[in-house]
């Protein structure tokens, strides 16, 4: 019933509503201090847009793309779709993180695309490895992975492609593990709850725990609040939140990556992937 009469909503009325609960609920929030001199500042604003073009990461792409198709990972229900799932891969080889944290494990989409695209840099460091963390327990015997159409666990993902030993999975909400977290990474994901008050919550407590140079990655931004795809559709929160934090003098900078030389979803190449780095000073 819910799922028929939110059909009968238009998109346009529903990003009216995401929009006013996420600034009504933003405005609540004290202004956060951040601490942003660990964030990379790239050399140039074309850096990021070269990383897609690269014919040793495509040929790295294509010596773990048959692995990853043979997961059978299911697209568009709710995990990170195929093509932002490749971006991430590329990105994983051109940073090369050695700690990378995840914020949203889900159904591990992305998480073993990390693990395959770390696992191909060979790292030899004993440090390296991953931390995935999601509010419930993605594992659970309850096997909340099915009702999202995912052939296994995201543990068993992981076992698949000989990677669970570098990967750690937590159970916690997302700030609070932030905010208690005593280890540091040079990338993270943020990808859990995508509320504005989440996030303005979650990347300055991300960015202090960032190694000297590291990355955040955003997912589900929106450049200017508008719609991406065809659909319509907005999810307000990482760009809201992140635009308080810049208009209250934070030193960031939100690099969309925009489209990719591959599809991505709903028939385009636009991804909502963006990158988080340390501004002009």
């Amino acid at each position: 019933m819910n799922a028929i009469i939110s059909n009968l909503i238009p998109e346009s009325a529903k990003n009216f509503i995401r929009n006013f609960r996420d600034q009504r609920d933003l405005k609540k929030l004290e202004r956060a201090n951040v601490y942003v001199e660990n964030l990379r500042k790239l050399d140039s604003n074309d850096e990021y847009k070269l990383i897609f073009n690269s014919e040793k990461y495509k040929g790295l792409w294509d010596s773990v793309s048959k692995e990853l198709q043979e997961l059978n990972l299911p697209d568009d229900t709710g995990g990170v779709n195929t093509g932002d799932q490749r971006a991430i891969a590329y990105l994983i080889w051109h940073f090369k993180p050695i700690k990378i944290l995840e914020i949203g494990t889900h159904i591990g989409c992305s998480t073993v695309h990390l693990s395959v695209a770390q696992r191909e840099l060979k790292l030899v460091n004993e440090v390296s490895g991953i931390v995935t963390v999601d509010i419930r327990d993605v594992n659970s015997a309850e096997k909340p992975w099915v009702a999202y159409k995912a052939p296994m666990s995201p543990l068993d993902l992981v076992t698949k492609v000989n990677y669970s030993d570098k990967v750690t999975f937590r159970c916690q909400p997302s700030v609070e593990y932030l905010a208690q977290c005593q280890d540091k990474y040079d990338l993270i994901f943020l990808d859990g709850g995508h509320s504005a008050e989440l996030v303005y919550r979650e990347l300055p407590l991300a960015c202090r725990l960032l190694n000297e140079n590291g990355i955040i990655l955003l997912h589900d931004y929106f450049p200017n609040n508008k719609p991406i795809w065809d659909n319509n559709s907005i999810i307000p929160g990482p760009y809201l939140a992140t635009e308080r934090l810049i208009n209250e003098g934070c030193n960031i900078e939100i690099k969309p990556l925009g489209a990719l030389p591959w599809p991505t979803k709903q028939n385009s190449h636009f991804t909502s992937l963006a990158l988080c780095t340390r501004g002009k000073y």
